[in-house]
């Protein structure tokens, strides 16, 4: 399976932050830069087009749609950047997964949702919830300041993970 062979046999996957480790030549032969990108302008493209709805929804005042988009725009922009680095074919909602997933190869995305606070571990949970919740709790209104928090780090995540990839394909194409 090439996830586990990208993830495992090479640690010059792991990028941070400004830091590019070496070329490596292991990596390039399993590597099919065509599919890396189709995966990556698929998926972000959609992450784009959901964190619009969500500023739309937010003018509108419209928390839950708001807050749906801006889980939806989290998983296609986590689903892109972990299909198109380790070329595993990860279809989840499960915000939590596709994190960890993304740790085989940059803390950049994780660290964005200052999971080691109060405050950023009860965001996460509203929008790691927020998909069964919008959908399917009757009555369920989130609050304004959560879903307004939660755009700039959904907005961070998208350009973090543009610079997370700029940087696999430097270390891995060039």
């Amino acid at each position: 399976d090439d996830f586990f062979t990208r993830a495992l046999s090479c640690p010059a996957l792991f990028v941070s932050g400004d830091l590019l480790l070496p070329n490596s030549n292991l990596l390039k032969p399993l590597l099919n830069i065509d599919l890396s990108e189709a995966n990556w302008e698929r998926w972000l493209k959609q992450g784009k087009e959901f964190l619009s709805g969500a500023e739309y929804y937010i003018s509108a005042q419209d928390h839950s749609a708001a807050l749906f988009s801006l889980h939806q725009s989290a998983v296609c922009i986590l689903i892109s950047i972990v299909r198109s680095v380790l070329g595993y074919k990860i279809n989840s909602h499960n915000l939590l997964r596709l994190l960890r997933v993304s740790q085989f190869f940059t803390n950049d995305l994780t660290d964005l949702f200052q999971l080691e606070t109060d405050e950023g571990k009860k965001n996460f949970t509203i929008l790691k919830d927020a998909y069964i919740s919008v959908r399917y709790r009757d009555n369920y209104q989130p609050d304004t300041i959560s879903v307004e928090t939660l755009y700039p780090v959904i907005a961070n995540l998208l350009s973090t993970a543009e610079d997370v990839h700029h940087q696999f394909l430097l270390t891995n194409f060039i």
